[in-house]
């Protein structure tokens, strides 16, 4: 925003549908930041992907509800910058134990290959409707990014890539400069199914991202 201490231009790039969207729009997303990217020029860098109902529905396995879930994904998008004992006061000051607190960064901690990633998510044993379809959006999210022409060494799954913001139903992307990790992300955004009902009776799902 104009005379703020971060100012800077924002290009957005969003698919909206009509009653429906594909998931396939939610790979189409990262296609165009590793294009954008490759044609600026701007070396190594890593699109981090993630899913909020993996989330979400993990967090409802531990019996966190609806409103605190807002308040934890908050807590877990900003713990690389505040460290994991300052996220671990705060979700204690938010009602969990220690034990829960620990339980999501073992959680969020979960590292590997796509695939190991995903397979280590279908074996969690997390009987939660919603953690189930995110593990299955994020599986075919992830294929379809790859069939679009993005190599594997420019997409990531990263559990701990969460978007503070609460309009975010489902898949949720961040991007880093390999070189200039200290810049944060550049490029972020995510799948928004309900965001238009704000303005209209029309279903407007979207996904989208902005690179600033």
């Amino acid at each position: 925003q104009k005379g703020r201490y971060r100012e800077f231009y924002q290009c957005d790039v969003d698919i909206i549908g009509d009653g429906k969207l594909s998931l396939m729009n939610d790979a189409e997303i990262p296609s165009v930041i590793y294009t954008v990217f490759k044609k600026l020029g701007l070396g190594d860098f890593t699109i981090k992907i993630n899913n909020r109902k993996i989330l979400n529905g993990f967090f409802a396995s531990l019996g966190i509800d609806g409103e605190r879930q807002t308040e934890v994904l908050r807590t877990v998008d900003k713990i690389e910058k505040i460290g994991e004992e300052a996220a671990c006061e705060e979700l204690e000051n938010l009602g969990l134990s220690k034990e829960k607190a620990l339980e999501i960064f073992s959680f969020i901690g979960i590292v590997g290959k796509n695939q190991e990633i995903i397979g280590r998510l279908k074996d969690a044993g997390v009987a939660n409707d919603n953690f189930k379809e995110g593990v299955k959006e994020l599986e075919e999210t992830v294929s379809a990014v790859l069939a679009f022409g993005v190599p594997e060494e420019n997409l990531a799954i990263d559990l701990k890539i969460a978007r503070g913001l609460d309009y975010y139903t489902g898949t949720v992307y961040e991007t880093f400069l390999n070189d200039y990790p200290e810049l944060g992300s550049i490029c972020s955004g995510g799948r928004y199914d309900n965001l238009a009902d704000c303005y209209t009776s029309k279903n407007l799902p979207g996904v989208g991202v902005s690179i600033g």
